[in-house]
């Protein structure tokens, strides 16, 4: 990495305020404290070259791996204070092992990830030392232990003097910014809009401590199933882990009863082993046995988890969920079990990420900007986009137009022995998992992340043809909407949208998506495009990342306001003429419009201009 551009990049996460190293009793730069800019810098941002995208299996699976390790070796401990540090420490220390680091947590409880040098040490706490309330009754308590504490130790009585914490294990203390901070750091940054949007990236994706908060989540669950399960995993997926998820997302987890989806042949199946477990037959299908589980999940999440409240099992969705809060670690939470192809898809999108420093912040920039145009919501069912989709049409740009990103055709094609998965409900999950020195027939773009915006809103504002076209991240290229074919039909899915699962290709990804929504989407990157290429021939200091995430939605609030036959402050606006003349400009088209203002045919229901 150049020494510019590293130099950029720690100033804009030093910026941020979280990342770095900030003990408590002793100043920030003393000996044996590392920066945390620079860990996670040469952690977590690889170079187009390949050349740090580690050993096989993967590097996702690595990562994976690493985290959960991770996880196994912390214990989640609610305190007071974070002035209990010191006292904290000493406890933990003095009683179970060693311990590596500390984070201290301020969010909805203040709280310590406590990481010790030995998983050893937290299986001790668990299950020889750590005991329940001793003024409860037995029956006041679900007598249950996991890796979630409190410290009912004298945290803030401790004396400095006496107790401290050596220089040699750092304490982490990460600021967690909300809305309205990430806002004015962009607006008053003199950053160019390249810039802005690196470093509006920094600042909204998941921090250390939330990734690892997450497979804490994971992990507690683990240790409830393993008595039941011994080779049961917890992974999770998403956003949280495919490295797109924003600070504030939700948690996702898969279980995997069965263990690996790797595919073995027949006579290893078996194993050399002389004993074979006996095991209840299921006598059921696949689905059947899935909600089985599934309740068995609920069941025990709902009655002896701690922190877990709310607990949901949806088990008539087509995926069946157990939904959940929880309130200590101040997680939503989705526990699904069946398949990990939620979890394969997530290597797929970690590993794009990494192939080119471009991607991530590009994707963090446009589902802002969506949600700022009312085109993304958290309700669910939404007919609106969400997240995921608009992480793929990001993708299928990148492959399409500027091609710096490979084909999923090209990855599976390119998959080695090792690479080969099938999920147990028959999804083939095969795919090269490590690039490193492969040909993946890319190309080369100079492109800058502020060009690459521009032309992302003129493809899908003015090129891409919703009604006959389909996005295939599979091939890369444009291909035929499947919206009049036999399996399109028995789906039951809208194609106003239509964005072919790599994974699953029969499957369409905005299934959900609705007309109306993809009208105002096309409409806003008609406008944005417009903006955006107006400010990067702007003079430097108009360049403002935070005008452009605002600006489809004050633009349609003004056009709505000056045609008196629209209702104000929302977006309907009737979009035919664009959709017959795509390379006219919004402001020919609503001039016409304006002539004819009380025949407009309003769509419904509504498209809300507030974010």
């Amino acid at each position: 990495m150049h020494l510019n551009k590293r130099r950029n990049l720690e100033r804009n996460m030093l910026w941020r305020g979280r990342p770095f190293s900030r003990p408590f009793s002793r100043p920030f730069g003393s000996k044996g404290v590392r920066s945390r800019a620079s860990e996670i810098i040469e952690k977590d941002l690889i170079t187009t070259s390949g050349k740090d995208l580690g050993d096989d299996p993967g590097l996702f699976h690595q990562w994976v791996g690493q985290r959960r390790a991770e996880a196994k070796k912390t214990l989640f401990v609610q305190v007071k204070s974070k002035l209990s540090a010191e006292a904290l420490y000493k406890y933990c220390d003095d009683n179970f092992g060693r311990v590596a680091s500390m984070t201290f947590i301020k969010d909805r409880i203040d709280s310590f990830l406590v990481q010790f040098k030995e998983a050893e040490s937290v299986e001790f706490a668990i299950k020889e030392k750590i005991k329940h309330r001793s003024d409860q009754a037995p029956h006041a308590i679900v007598p249950v232990k996991s890796n979630l504490m409190w410290f009912a130790g004298n945290g803030n009585k401790a004396n400095n003097a006496d107790v401290s914490i050596p220089s040699f294990v750092p304490v982490y203390d990460e600021e967690k910014l909300d809305e309205g901070k990430i806002k004015e750091r962009l607006d008053f940054s003199s950053l160019d809009l390249d810039e802005q949007i690196r470093l509006h990236y920094d600042l909204t994706r998941s921090s250390d401590s939330e990734t690892r908060v997450r497979f804490l989540a994971c992990q507690q669950i683990e240790l409830a199933l393993s008595g039941w399960f011994p080779g049961a995993k917890v992974l999770p997926f998403g956003s949280s882990v495919n490295s797109f998820g924003s600070s504030n997302g939700d948690l996702d987890m898969c279980v995997s009863f069965e263990g690996d989806d790797r595919v073995i042949d027949e006579d290893q199946r078996g194993g050399t082993s002389g004993l074979v477990f006996h095991a209840k037959s299921t006598h059921m299908c696949h689905r059947t046995q899935v909600q089985r589980y599934q309740s068995l999940l609920t069941g025990m999440i709902k009655a002896t988890l701690p922190g877990c409240q709310q607990v949901s099992d949806i088990s008539h969705a087509k995926v069946p969920i157990v939904k959940f809060q929880h309130e200590l670690l101040n997680l939503d939470c989705d526990v699904t079990n069946g398949s990990l192809s939620g979890y394969h898809m997530s290597d797929l999108l970690f590993m794009m990420g990494r192939l080119d420093d471009r991607v991530r912040p590009l994707a963090f920039a446009v589902k802002k900007w969506a949600r700022r145009q009312g085109l993304v919501n958290d309700v669910r069912p939404t007919p609106y986009f969400t997240n995921f989709t608009l992480t793929l049409l990001v993708l299928f740009y990148l492959q399409c137009k500027p091609r710096i990103l490979p084909t999923f055709q090209r990855l599976h094609d390119l998959a080695r022995d090792m690479d080969r998965f099938t999920c147990v409900d028959g999804v083939d999950a095969t795919f090269l998992r490590n690039p490193k020195g492969a040909n993946l027939n890319i190309k080369t773009s100079e492109a800058t992340i502020s060009e690459l915006l521009r032309d992302f809103f003129h493809f899908y504002g003015s090129e891409f043809d919703y009604r006959t076209q389909s996005a295939s991240l599979v091939s890369g290229a444009i291909e035929q909407n499947r919206v009049k074919t036999v399996a399109a039909r028995m789906q039951r899915s809208s194609y106003a949208l239509d964005v072919v699962n790599p994974l699953e290709p029969e499957l369409n990804v905005s299934g959900n998506v609705q007309d109306f929504a993809v009208q105002q989407f096309k409409f806003c990157c008609q406008i944005s495009h417009r903006v955006l290429s107006e400010m990067m021939e702007a003079p430097h200091p108009q360049q403002r990342l935070e005008r452009l995430f605002d600006s489809a939605a004050k633009e349609a609030a003004r056009i709505n306001r000056r045609d008196q036959g629209l209702r104000i402050g929302t977006f309907n606006v009737d979009l035919k003429s664009l959709n017959r003349n795509p390379t006219a400009t919004v402001d020919e088209d609503v001039k016409k419009k304006a002539r004819t203002a009380k025949k407009v045919k309003h769509f419904e229901p509504g498209f809300s201009s507030s974010p």
